[in-house]
């Protein structure tokens, strides 16, 4: 594990930089926010799509505190134990940027009204002999199941804070709170990237049943922007749109391997996160093929961590 060194964290009296996170690695998560930025806010207003600034509001508050937060060691410099909270305000920065440009982007995405992949989609779950409305049915039956993959499936958002927590400021394992950012921001825009190429209206759609998790905003949503009525983007009023691969599985199987050398939460996490992935399937939201190009887009994430985010991290530990 590599922590925070306080020897190494002074200079003229102050932190270096580096040690309140800011380097290579850092660089390149800016970088790809700011891409993702750029290559999509320029269009917006072509597909008739206008932003209500309004309601970034909040979220922009909150991440100035962050940075403010972050910042605090270099203007007022006090102890070396402080340093691991300010580590980890950087990283909560970078990745609610990366949500802030993501999170849009996917109604952009639709709005290209590409062919939709469903067929495809179906067909692949069926070659592997699996049927999403059956899967639902069955659940259906079975209502203690259907409130226990309810609360796995929602319960990533939490899980999100866990290693900003537990491993930038109690355990102070900067390798692993940086593989997570590294994790987390590949995984997020690979899967815009897949909305982008494969489009779909999930497997409630697709096959007309109601899914277990209310989808009334995403069929809303999925629709309108695919007829163009849809005009105003508010940030606070935004669905999840990305089908393949599944963010939702991505996001729980990077939190759960970001834990894997402790021992005690990475057991718990892989319980909750098996749940969580069968859930996606289960109450219906996505199709199974999802979960197998999330779980490879996930192995990839981790071999371009281990041969390039490392270096870039200088971390300690493979």
């Amino acid at each position: 594990m590599s922590s925070l060194n306080p020897a190494l964290a002074v200079a003229a009296g102050r932190p270096h930089l580096a040690t309140l996170g800011f380097h290579r690695l850092t660089l390149l998560l800016v970088g790809l926010n700011a891409t993702v930025a750029l290559v999509t806010f320029p269009f917006y207003e072509s597909f008739g799509l206008a932003i209500d600034w309004s309601s970034f509001t909040v979220p922009l508050v909150a991440t100035a505190f962050a940075i403010a937060g972050w910042l605090g060691p270099v203007a007022t410099p006090g102890r070396a134990a402080e340093l691991p909270i300010a580590e980890s305000l950087l990283v909560f920065v970078l990745m609610a940027a990366c949500c802030t440009v993501v999170t849009p982007a996917q109604y952009l995405a639709v709005a290209l009204d590409r062919p939709l992949a469903d067929g495809w989609l179906a067909r692949a779950d069926a070659f592997m002999g699996i049927s999403v409305p059956e899967a639902v049915s069955w659940t259906r039956s079975h209502p203690w199941l259907v409130r226990v993959l309810w609360l796995s499936y929602f319960s990533l958002q939490a899980q999100f804070v866990a290693p900003i927590l537990l491993l930038g400021i109690l355990r102070r394992d900067r390798d692993r709170l940086w593989e997570f950012a590294f994790h987390f921001h590949v995984c997020l825009i690979a899967t815009l990237l897949g909305l982008v190429l494969f489009p779909a209206m999930c497997a409630f759609g697709y096959y007309r049943f109601e899914a277990l998790i209310d989808q009334t905003v995403f069929i809303r949503d999925f629709a309108a922007l695919r007829s163009g009525t849809f005009t105003v983007l508010r940030l606070t009023e935004l669905e999840g749109l990305i089908t393949f691969p599944t963010f939702h599985v991505a996001g729980g199987l990077i939190v759960t391997w970001v834990f894997r050398r402790y021992a005690a939460v990475f057991a718990g996490l892989l319980l909750l996160n098996t749940l969580m992935i069968a859930s996606t399937v289960l109450l219906g939201p996505h199709y199974a093929i999802d979960i197998v190009a999330s779980v490879a887009l996930v192995g990839l994430s981790i071999l371009l961590y281990r041969h390039w985010g490392r270096r870039l991290l200088g971390a300690s530990e493979p």
